[in-house]
């Protein structure tokens, strides 16, 4: 899907332009065809479950998305932004930038030391919880899996690590870590893919020694129904593109979903 990239460190969300798309001046945003924008992590998380549920990542089922809420929730409670008090009342780049957001706010020493005790706290507290566990919140990898792994690498930016004693912790992330989850049906997600973008942007799965990657590939210039703006570098992905488009993009099918799916299905496993 298309994507423009916002510039975090030379402040381009709190240009009057971004400001117009997302005035809280964070990122990502989600937005659609019709106008409207999304700006919380776990509302876009939502949208995208909802157009491509397979592979679950928010949990099968009442209980079990319950379940998979409430984890999500408790580690980012608990861990991330207990992380992000410590990290961004000490880092000397963010001072006076104590809070995300369009509003300036001294740093506190006193929370960045808080958030390191209670950092610790979350280790042993989520290390208990994975003993005898392969996951956090459910019998399947969620996003609950997702978060905890992605707080514990947060913790670096503080300078702590998960400590010695905590070794179901330490073995669940790097579990977490191998998680490789490719669509049950390649076939299928490809489809459902076309039908999410228009035929703009879209990937393909392919297997190359055993592992899956992700290739993007120009089917028209047609516009999208969506585009993400998110802070993240997007890295090569419009290398990527050209050199997918390069080798075949030429021929495509101009028209049919079908036929599309099934052409580069073809190029893509040979």
């Amino acid at each position: 899907m298309p994507t423009v990239q916002v510039d975090l460190r030379s402040g381009e969300q709190f240009t009057p332009e971004f400001r117009a798309i997302n005035p809280e001046c964070t990122v990502p945003v989600l937005e659609f065809d019709d106008g409207g924008r999304i700006a919380e992590v776990i509302a876009i998380c939502l949208y995208f479950e909802l157009i491509h549920p397979e592979p679950a990542l928010m949990g099968v089922g009442a209980q079990d998305r319950a379940n998979v809420a409430d984890w999500h929730h408790r580690i980012e409670r608990q861990g991330f932004w207990t992380i992000a008090d410590a990290f961004r009342n000490s880092a000397p780049g963010l001072m006076g930038r104590a809070l995300p957001g369009p509003d300036d706010y001294e740093q506190i020493p006193a929370l960045a030391e808080r958030g390191r005790a209670r950092t610790t706290r979350f280790f042993e507290m989520l290390d208990r919880h994975l003993a005898g566990r392969q996951f956090v919140a459910s019998e399947r990898y969620t996003i609950a899996d997702i978060l905890a792994l992605v707080t514990v690498n947060f913790a670096s930016r503080i300078n702590l690590a998960i400590p010695e004693d905590c070794s179901h912790l330490d073995a669940g992330t790097r579990a977490f870590r191998r998680v490789r989850a490719p669509p049950p049906n390649r076939r299928f997600h490809i489809r459902s893919a076309f039908r999410c973008v228009r035929g703009t942007c879209s990937f393909a799965w392919r297997p190359t020694n055993g592992h899956v990657r992700r290739q993007w590939v120009d089917w028209s210039s047609s516009v999208g129904r969506f585009v993400i703006i998110s802070g993240c570098s997007s890295g090569s992905k419009s290398a990527r593109l050209r050199r997918v488009t390069g080798r075949f993009g030429a021929s495509v099918p101009k028209v049919g979903v079908e036929e599309r799916a099934d052409f580069v299905l073809r190029k893509l496993e040979t």
